[in-house]
């Protein structure tokens, strides 16, 4: 005669229970914890604009433009940033267009300048381009629009854009 575990018997799926329910436990400790280095399901576009405009050399049919993003994060917590693309309209004419090459992370509140060299024909002569420089600090009004991309969390590109005017810094002689 074979012996049978009553124990067994009473309860055949309390075994399985308690495994189901150590594995679901470790599920929940292990979102847990990776979710606290995401950033939140929503979180707002970090505001960014020109900080600062250099015409660093003109040829005939290019210019070669030192562009700073200044790139601020509203929110309560970092936000992992992949890559920043833009455009820039200036003075309603020419468009300069690039992206960022490093990712870093903002800080909650906090701000950056990322700085990026631009390829542009934007404009067909240096006069030309000195003509769009308006009053006496040498502005020029720029509409700025763009993605920020992040590196992680579930909407990972956020939209952004900005009108403003920034100083024309040129090269010195």
């Amino acid at each position: 005669m074979t012996e049978v575990n009553t124990n067994d018997r009473r309860c055949p799926g309390l075994a399985r229970r308690k495994v189901l329910a150590g594995a679901a436990a470790a599920l929940a400790a292990t979102l847990v914890a990776g979710c606290s280095s995401m950033p939140p399901l929503s979180v707002e576009a970090p505001e960014v604009r020109l900080a600062s405009l250099t015409l660093r050399e003109a040829t005939l049919d290019a210019q070669r433009f030192s562009v700073g993003l200044l790139v601020r994060n509203p929110n309560a917590v970092p936000i992992p940033i992949e890559q920043v693309r833009f455009s820039a309209r200036l003075a309603g004419g020419g468009t300069l267009q690039g992206r960022s090459v490093e990712p870093f992370t903002l800080a909650p509140g906090g701000t950056e300048t990322v700085q990026l060299d631009v390829d542009s024909d934007l404009v067909s002569s240096l006069s030309r381009l000195l003509a769009l420089v308006q009053g006496p600090g040498s502005t020029i009004s720029y509409d700025l629009d763009g993605l920020v991309e992040l590196s992680r969390g579930l909407n990972r590109t956020l939209p952004f854009n900005y009108r403003g005017e920034i100083a024309l810094s040129m090269p010195a002689r």
